[in-house]
């Protein structure tokens, strides 16, 4: 059983990162299909089990109680081992299991953010008020007049916008069950962040780097045969009729002004507006703004053995009728998008807000 637990848990280490309670759930579920606890439980009933010596009747001597318990030993001897080989046999197979699974998942979660660009090395899912500043600053470092926001203007407003304590987050669950502070920016957590996901040729590439902070790669970016198309897929207005920042160019206007580039090129080119299309009507949706309904559909307040809360993951979100609702509305205003892409946004939306 050590051997058993040490091999499952060193390959759930190696692949599964610093999610704890992920590789404890996936572990008890591998222990549970494969059977191994009954294995175990076998083997040690086998081990209690009396040598039976019901052969020993009539004259018996001393070698023939020797020989006799010998051979009951023995066939003792091989029932455990049998066991203990059915256990290493599950050993394997679920040290197996657990890697490709958990390497599976990472691989797709990996390919999903690529479409985004978060790979491109400037994009990033931002965890906190002030990443989330910082992000929007990335996607648009530019004044209302036109001209360039600088850094040193940046880090002003954040001074000014957190000053305000009404402005801090103060949703955060702490392990007790109350509120604490989740942001708390200070100049120097202000400059940290930039320094972090700032990159250092920033000033005089602003628009490329607003280009793949939004999610397109350097390539689109800065070849000549896409970047006048990326300009124009980023650029907004005003919509006169709701007053809200809107697209200022369709699928069919870039085909348009760009007639030399393939569909999927344009297809590629306008995923990231797409995204932040999306990204937008989450930010007004009750449902995926709900922090306790969407903490209850994934935990479903179930509890284990030790009482701890046990997670029933993001296809309890998935599986309720507001996500439905709220998938098939994404799918009808976004016909190019698939639902793994919706799905991915949402799911990057929900983790930026927990």
């Amino acid at each position: 059983m050590a051997n058993f637990m040490q091999n499952l848990e060193g390959a759930i280490a190696k692949y599964g990162g610093e999610d704890e309670a992920y590789k404890m759930k996936l572990k008890n579920s591998i222990r549970d299909s494969l059977g191994y606890s009954n294995y175990v439980s076998q083997r040690d009933k086998a081990l209690k089990k009396p040598i039976d010596v019901s052969l020993m009747k009539g004259n018996i001597t001393p070698a023939g109680v020797k020989q006799l318990v010998g051979g009951a030993m023995d066939t003792k001897n091989q029932e455990v081992d049998a066991y203990n080989t059915m256990a290493g046999k599950t050993d394997v197979a679920a040290g197996q299991i657990a890697a490709d699974r958990i390497a599976k998942e990472k691989a797709a979660k990996a390919a999903a953010v690529a479409r985004y660009g978060i790979n491109n090395g400037v994009m990033f899912q931002p965890t906190s008020q002030l990443e989330t500043k910082m992000a929007d600053y990335m996607k648009n470092p530019y004044n209302p007049d036109g001209s360039v926001k600088t850094i040193d203007q940046f880090k002003q407003e954040m001074s000014d916008y957190f000053t305000p304590r009404e402005n801090v987050d103060m949703t955060y669950q702490n392990a007790q069950g109350g509120s604490e502070v989740r942001d708390n920016p200070t100049a120097q957590n202000i400059q940290e962040v930039i320094d972090k996901r700032v990159p250092k040729d920033f000033v005089g590439n602003e628009q490329t780097y607003a280009a793949m902070a939004q999610g397109f790669s350097r390539k689109q970016a800065t070849d000549p045969s896409t970047s006048g198309a990326v300009r124009d897929a980023m650029q907004t207005e005003i919509d006169p009729a709701t007053q809200e920042e809107v697209p200022k160019y369709s699928f069919s206007d870039i085909q348009n002004r760009y007639p030399d580039l393939a569909d999927t090129e344009i297809k590629q080119i306008m995923k990231p507006v797409e995204t932040k299309e999306v990204v937008k009507k989450l930010a007004t949706n009750n449902f995926i703004n709900n922090r306790d309904e969407l903490t209850k559909l994934y935990t479903d307040g179930l509890t284990n053995a030790s009482g701890e809360v046990v997670s029933k993951g993001w296809s309890a979100v998935m599986a309720s009728p507001d996500f439905k609702a709220l998938d098939d509305q994404l799918t009808m205003e976004h016909p190019d998008l698939t639902a793994l892409e919706r799905n991915t946004i949402i799911y990057n939306y929900v983790r930026s807000i927990l």
